[in-house]
């Protein structure tokens, strides 16, 4: 009854869901070059930031 007709959508959530995250995951790979020196700056922004709070600086 229920089950039977819950079952071809069943199929469809188990396949969109893993391809959904996949894909996500691409884009954030694809977009990680143009992160890096971004993310460099702000780490050495911080660890500058902590060298002075601790008194090394």
């Amino acid at each position: 009854g229920v089950v039977v007709r819950a079952a071809p959508t069943l199929n469809l959530f188990a396949i969109g869901f893993p391809a959904t995250l996949l894909g996500g995951l691409l884009i954030i790979l694809a977009g990680l070059p143009a992160m890096q020196s971004g993310f460099t700056a702000l780490m050495r922004e911080t660890l500058a930031l902590a060298a002075r709070l601790m008194g090394g600086g």
